[in-house]
């Protein structure tokens, strides 16, 4: 079972949570999540135990309690859905342009110019099919 474990202080290390949860049984991992910019903890993390029942145990005991002079929130972790962070879908935006000289037909910059003008992402793949 995974359980979140936040509001931790900023000096907490993982070794300090796996001693922590290591009281109610077996620590499979711990996963302390950082900022990706500074590598500073950002003060949540997870906590993987093999033993549902234990783990459940931890979560009913160590709910909002004293850690490094912090009050702890431990509870069960939702799955991640599709909506958060960074990946959530991208629409894809089918666009036509009409070639109208042979140099668009030749050289996609000229194709690149004409998408440009109609505001589309950078991003762009070009297809087609020669008429």
């Amino acid at each position: 079972m995974t359980i979140y474990i936040g509001n931790l202080s900023y000096e907490a290390k993982e070794q300090d949570i796996q001693d922590l949860f290591s009281k109610f049984g077996e620590v499979s991992s711990v996963k302390l999540i950082k900022d990706n910019a500074t590598g500073r903890s950002k003060g949540f993390g997870f906590v993987e135990m093999a033993d549902a029942s234990l783990s459940k145990r931890a979560i009913a005991e160590l709910h909002e309690t004293e850690f490094m002079s912090r009050n702890i929130v431990v509870n069960e972790a939702r799955p991640k859905t599709s909506s958060e962070g960074p990946t959530a879908a991208v629409a894809e935006t089918r666009v036509s342009v009409t070639v109208t000289t042979a140099a668009e037909a030749t050289n996609p910059k000229h194709l690149y110019r004409k998408l440009f003008l109609l505001r589309c992402p950078n991003d762009v793949r070009l297809s087609g099919s020669s008429v």
